[in-house]
């Protein structure tokens, strides 16, 4: 199969998968309303909108090896935020960060 997929390809994808729009979109990392993450998707199947390379590739990985099951169910805006950009603690790694440069 190729890395760089056409709409109708993601929806055979999907449908192989027995994916419903959702939960490709939410595999794919898209946060929201369930509506707006399937109408993204079915604008991508229908060739109204142009896939990204990284989701075509993924795509094609999820169709060679399977979509981890919790990546379908859950708001990726809903997991708590971990990293520079969170209102948590964060520590970067050694070597990373503020402190060795400066």
């Amino acid at each position: 199969m190729k890395l760089i997929i056409s709409g109708d390809d993601l929806r055979e994808i999907r449908q192989r998968l027995a994916l419903t729009t959702t939960e490709l979109g939410r595999a794919f990392g898209y946060a929201g309303a369930d509506a707006t993450t399937s109408v993204m998707i079915r604008k991508f199947e229908a060739g109204q909108r142009p896939l990204p390379i990284a989701l075509s590739r993924l795509a094609v990985m999820f169709d060679r090896h399977g979509v981890p099951g919790e990546w379908t169910k859950v708001d990726p805006s809903a997991l708590p935020l971990k990293g520079p950009n969170s209102s948590k603690d964060f520590t970067p790694l050694q070597g990373l960060g503020k402190g060795e440069d400066e």
